[in-house]
């Protein structure tokens, strides 16, 4: 028996015929028959989690641990997909089980390739260490929440999405205009409730989400391409209050419009003068 506590995320792979118990409050005895090789566990962080092993049976694990805060997710189209967000944003349901998929037997050998590559970096201080890790791990995340989106079943995608590219080419040319998502959902002749889920399995975003992305970059445009005030610029856009304006983008840019705008200019300059 086992058992591990730690303020991190693990992903456990486990071999045949093995039982885990995941401790939180109450102990979860996963079915020694319903266990099997390539089955992923997704365990939250602050989980004292553990297992028995019965009638000898061996046991293979690869346990890996990350702290999101240290990642960097925000820069990362995948962070926003709805299969990477169910997976790493795990939540624990009335049973206090907590998430898990299987993988098949090729992507196992995939990943274990993945995983021992990582181990014999972290045996040999090299130039990069940090970076390469970073990088098989980021690809190890990736992998894993493809195929848990797979096999949650997104069979229906094909099927919508020739009407969400509609949509998308009617936002791309209309993006200051307001859009109600009941309307969007109706000329895509989708319920609001698919339209909403497949519009951002498709797109990584909300549709609300991509419209205001779509405004903050053509404002970013104009901030840099003219000197109109930051109001109007903000009305161009879209909005139609700029302070508001002004918060969203401080928000998604790390900066203010007037900052964006000066920061610009100076590297422009600098860049004319060199």
């Amino acid at each position: 028996k086992g058992k591990t506590t730690n303020a991190l995320k693990g992903l456990m792979k486990l071999a045949p015929k093995t039982a885990v118990i995941i401790k939180d409050d109450k102990e979860i005895i996963v079915d020694i028959e319903s266990v099997k090789k390539g089955d992923i566990f997704v365990i939250p962080r602050g989980t004292a989690h553990g297992y028995d092993l019965y009638n000898n049976k061996t046991l293979s694990i690869y346990n890996l641990l990350f702290i999101p805060e240290k990642l960097p997710m925000p820069q990362l189209d995948i962070c926003q997909h709805p299969g990477f967000q169910e997976l790493f944003t795990p939540k624990t349901n009335d049973n206090n089980e907590y998430q898990h998929f299987s993988i098949p037997d090729d992507e196992i050998e995939y990943l274990s390739t993945l995983f021992n590559e990582i181990i014999k970096e972290e045996e040999v201080i090299r130039p990069g260490n940090q970076t390469y890790r970073l990088a098989i791990l980021m690809q190890i995340m990736c992998r894993l929440a493809r195929l848990f989106s797979n096999e949650n079943n997104y069979s229906n995608l094909d099927k919508y999405k020739e009407a969400i590219q509609k949509t998308l080419i009617e936002l791309n040319e209309n993006f200051k205009e307001d859009f109600e998502i009941d309307y969007l959902a109706k000329a895509a002749n989708m319920s609001r409730s698919n339209f909403v889920k497949y519009f951002k399995i498709i797109t990584g975003v909300s549709p609300l989400q991509y419209i205001l992305k779509l405004r903050l970059n053509y404002a970013c445009r104009k901030l840099l391409s003219s000197d109109k005030s930051i109001t109007d610029i903000a009305f161009d856009a879209g909005f139609s209050d700029s302070n508001y304006f002004s918060r969203l983008f401080l928000k998604n840019l790390k900066c203010t419009p007037r900052d964006f705008r000066n920061k610009s200019h100076f590297r422009q300059k600098v860049k004319n003068n060199s």
